[in-house]
């Protein structure tokens, strides 16, 4: 027996007869993947570690272990690259001990949770009578529930297990070579390992290519794919990392400007009158100062955080929102499906949230795409010119803002703006491709024109 079709098959079906439409959302699907799965590629803990001493054989995994200790949790043991000096401020201190669970940590969790999401897939969806679409967002809402469920127990400090993530596994693994075994990933680098001794050098430089080389640790003789940054970081490595953060970023800000902008389009659609007047003048007055502008005085008015970057944005950026929602709002209130609800009884919240916005969330469809590629543009942008996210956090715009201090000599470290700019050219691109099919698909009178 078919399953009917939903509104949601509907979308779909139409979304998918334009090619464009599907290797863009394919993109963004990699991108997702790279983000999630970032560890498995680049790590400088090994997947397996074979330890032989004179009490006997201990076979560990110091790679799984270190997915519950991220770097983002000890940021503030880095030297500030900026401002040149340990940052000791005790309200920054503070902000890092109230936001535990960083974004690295969220992934390496959701990574985890792919293992039990399949499973659910298997037995409980596989053969289940509903739509394809179906099968994924319900998969898909079991997956991020079990990876935030790990990311909270994981962010509890005795439930981790007992490791040090300051521990140089590829200096140690070099030590005690021909007695341990130690298996690591296909490239065996981490984003916060600093090399001094290597910096600024070429896409498919390695340590052992230099004169007089003296190997220190298992990784000198990989190549850096994509170059090295100043404090001699893998570029390659930063830049996986940073999806995240670029991900993170727009997901979190989008749902928070997503929230507050339908609960004040709503009011402001449906009541009219002056709730509709004030709303608007607000709307129109923020409209009229650039967005960047804004953010860039919200955040300057703090600490540098990637948490304050997502707020900062997701204060900000919820006006066109409010807009789609408010004029949805007005041209449903008078259908007579409302008019019905109201001859029965029913309350205002419940017209607001029960009958109208279900009929009236087509346009956060279309939007959501477009807003997760502005966040992570804005994130960019604030790195670089030094309001954004805090180093040594791996960042799109970190790299940038690497490169911005070195324009004099930028010619001779080309590949600081050239890789990163692709990546966010290549992410905007996409998740924007991704919003245009959207806006087609919803839209009826271009159904059977493709």
């Amino acid at each position: 027996m078919k399953a009917p079709q939903t509104y949601l098959d509907i979308v779909y079906n139409q979304f998918k007869k334009s090619k464009i439409n599907i290797f863009a959302l394919l993109g963004t699907a990699i991108i997702w993947a790279v983000a999630i799965f970032a560890p498995l590629v680049v790590s400088s803990y090994p997947l397996i570690y074979i330890e032989r001493g004179e009490q006997g054989t201990d076979i560990s995994s110091p790679w799984l272990k270190s997915l519950f200790y991220t770097n983002g949790e000890e940021v503030l043991q880095f030297v500030d690259i900026t401002k040149e000096r340990v940052v000791e401020n005790e309200r920054v201190l503070y902000t890092y001990k109230l936001f535990e669970i960083h974004p690295d940590l969220l992934f390496n969790m959701l990574m985890l949770a792919t293992i039990p999401a399949i499973i659910y897939w298997l037995i409980f969806v596989r053969k289940r009578q509903v739509s394809a679409v179906h099968k994924w967002v319900r998969v898909f809402m079991v997956y991020l529930i079990i990876g935030v469920l790990f990311t909270v127990l994981g962010s509890i400090k005795p439930l981790k297990p007992t490791f040090n993530p300051r521990f140089d596994y590829t200096e140690y693994a070099l030590k005690n070579r021909g007695r341990d075994t130690a298996v690591f990933t296909l490239i065996p680098f981490d984003p916060y390992q600093i090399d001094m001794e290597f910096e600024y050098k070429k896409p498919f430089s390695r340590k052992s290519d230099v004169e007089g080389f003296v190997p220190r640790r298992t990784n000198d003789w990989n190549y850096h794919l994509l170059g090295t940054t100043g404090n001699g970081y893998d570029l390659f490595t930063r830049l996986l990392y940073g999806t995240r953060i670029s991900i993170t970023v727009g997901i979190v800000a989008v749902f928070i400007y997503s929230s507050i902008g339908t609960v004040i389009g709503a009011i402001a659609g449906y009541f009219g009158g002056k709730p509709d007047l004030i709303i608007s003048r607000i709307i129109e007055i923020i409209i009229m100062i650039p967005s960047l502008f804004l953010i860039a005085i919200l955040v300057g008015l703090t600490e540098r955080s990637v948490y304050v970057v997502m707020l900062a944005i997701g204060i900000i950026g919820w006006t066109g929102i409010a807009r789609l929602i408010r004029g949805e709002f007005l041209r449903q209130r008078s259908t007579d499906f409302v008019v019905a609800a109201q001859a029965l009884g029913a309350s205002k919240f419940r017209l607001i949230f029960r009958h109208i916005l279900p009929n009236a969330i087509h346009p956060l469809m279309v939007a959501i795409p477009f807003g997760i590629a502005a966040s992570a543009t804005v994130e960019g942008a604030l790195s670089f010119i030094g309001y954004g996210v805090r180093p040594p956090t791996a960042s799109w715009g970190i790299v940038l803002e690497e490169a911005r201090r070195n324009l004099d000599t930028l010619g001779d470290k080309w590949w600081l703006i050239v890789f990163p700019s692709l990546a966010i050219f290549a992410t905007v691109a996409l998740f924007n491709l991704v919003g245009n099919g959207i806006r087609d698909a919803v839209d009826p009178r271009l159904r059977g024109t493709q």
